[in-house]
Parts: structure tokens; sequence; C-alpha cells
């Protein structure tokens, strides 16, 4: 049985697929099964990936006959199949450091209590990287509850799951169909679960890069006005089973953040109508913010 379970979900990302699949061959780090997953591509996908089927570290090769339409009930197909301690999610159109393994195997193994970890993946967009990263290869230990208010209660800092290793053991605890129905936010979502269950180790070293592309996003404006409803579903669902957390300690990030997206991206009238709904009668005091801060920005006046 292999101590790691890598999962590559594909769905039309035939271009990526063997940098992709190659990158994870090639680690230094060589204890792992290789699951690959197809969701029903209309590319040659599936040409790609039955030239590997035959590899010795792949465990499995599976083409849906029609696709799942979530990307996140393919993670739950891949990990039913999985036998390895821990779970490593690889994107299809992403690609890893050859000592990715080897680095994250190590640093959890030091910490028993944790079942979740991440590194820093490189943005890449056409060969350059719009936004520098600035690693300093510290390791920095967080209780569940601690990552969840701190890092978690204001947006998704893990933003891109092929950076992430987690312990099987710990997402069989989970309740999958409270991420699995999401469209965009369910990998937030499905980080919130997790840590309610185990700490987090966070590593501040580059071991893979997250490749951005036309095809991984929708229209700006609608994605991010539905990932703005479905992260008020999240906010709701934290502040439901953290008592600790306090009205005051999100809702002014939330209301500037509802005012930048609406404004930057457009939000349409009726996405702004959903997100009220959400908002009422919860959150009075985001909604009450949001007006002011609209007041701010009609008078060009920038929020800080």
């Amino acid at each position: 049985m292999s101590t790691v379970s890598v999962i590559v979900p594909n769905f039309n990302h035939a271009p990526y697929l063997k940098q992709r699949i190659d990158s994870i061959l090639n680690q230094t780090y060589l204890d792992f099964e290789l699951i690959l997953l197809d969701d029903c591509s209309t590319d040659n996908s599936q040409e790609v990936l039955l030239s590997y089927q035959n590899h010795p570290k792949v465990s499995h090769c599976v083409f849906n006959t029609e696709n799942s339409g979530s990307p996140f009930k393919q993670w739950n197909k891949g990990i039913a199949m999985a036998r390895g301690e821990y779970v490593w999610i690889a994107e299809s159109d992403d690609w890893a450091e050859p000592e990715f393994l080897q680095c994250m195997i190590t640093e959890m193994e030091k910490y028993p209590n944790v079942g979740l970890a991440y590194a820093l993946a490189r943005y890449q967009l056409n060969d350059t990287e719009p936004w520098k990263l600035h690693p300093n290869n510290k390791v920095q230990v967080f209780t569940g509850d601690q990552f969840i208010r701190e890092k978690l209660l204001y947006t998704n800092v893990v933003y891109n799951v092929s950076m992430t290793i987690f312990k099987r053991a710990v997402f069989l605890n989970i309740q999958h169909t409270l991420y699995e129905k999401m469209r965009l936010c369910g990998d937030w979502f499905f980080y919130v679960l997790l840590c309610q269950k185990t700490d987090v180790l966070a590593y501040n070293k580059i071991l893979s890069n997250y490749r951005m592309h036309d095809s991984n996003t929708s229209s700006k404006a609608e994605k991010l006005g539905k990932s703005f409803l479905e992260g008020v579903d999240i906010l709701n669902y934290i502040i439901q089973y953290n008592r600790k957390i306090k009205t005051l300690d999100y809702a002014f990030f939330w209301a500037k953040q509802w005012v930048k997206y609406r404004v930057k991206f457009e939000i349409s009238r009726e996405t702004n109508r959903k997100i009220f709904k959400k908002m009422y009668p919860g959150h009075i005091l985001i909604i009450l913010m949001y007006y002011v801060y609209n007041i701010y920005y009609f008078f060009k006046i920038k929020i800080t």
C-alpha cells in the first residue's frame, strides 16, 4: 500500500496533462499511487491519459461517460479509490516541483496532529508570473480553529488545491455533501471542514505552479458574483459552529469586499439581490456598512 495517493481529476486539459503527470512521476519521493480521472472530456485528454495507463505507478485510470458537473464530485470519486495515508489532489492544468511530495510528507510527519498542509504555488500566466511571491521557507502550525479564524473567515488563502496534502483519515470524518454541491467555492468549504477535525501546517516555500488561463475561469463578473454568494454560505457555516467569532471580527471586511466586488466586477442587480437575501437578517451590520461604503465609492473616497 502506497503512503500517498495522488489524484489527477481532468476535464479538457489535454494540452497540460503531460507536464502535469510527468511532474508527478518525476517526484523525488516515490512511495505513491497515481489515480487518473477524466470527467467526459471533449478534447483528446483520454488519449493522453491512456498513454500512461500501464505505468507501474498508475493504479486507476477511469473515464466518466457523463460529465459529473462538479470538480468536487471528482475529488471525492478519486479519494474513494485511494488507499494511501495521505492524499494529494493534483489539478490537471498545474504542475509540481520535483521535491513537492518529499518536502510536504517530511514536514507533516514532524507534527502528528497535522492533517492538512499546504505550501506556496507560483502563479503562471502565459509563461509569466503576474504576482510575485515572497517565500521564506518557514513552517507554521495552527490549530484548526485558529486557522479558520485567522485565514478562512475572510477568504480562501489556500488558493489552489494542488498545493495541499491531507490525511485520508481526516477526510473520511467530514460531511462531503456540504461542499460537493458548490460550483466555485467548494475547496474553501472543504478546508473549513477539514480544519474542524485537524491542525494545519503552512510551509512558506514554493513547491508547485498554478496555471492561470481562460479555460479555468468563467466571466469575472459572473464568477465573482456567484463565488461571493457561496462565500456567504461558508461565512454562515463558520460563525454557526464557532461561537468565539464575534460580528465585529468580520463584518467590516465583508462589507468592503461586497462593495469592491460589485463595483470592480459589475455584479448584476439580480445577483446583488441574492446576496442581500443571504445576508438578511443574520448580517445586519454587514448590510449597514455596505451602504456606508457605497457612499464612499460614490464620492470616490478610497476604502482601505
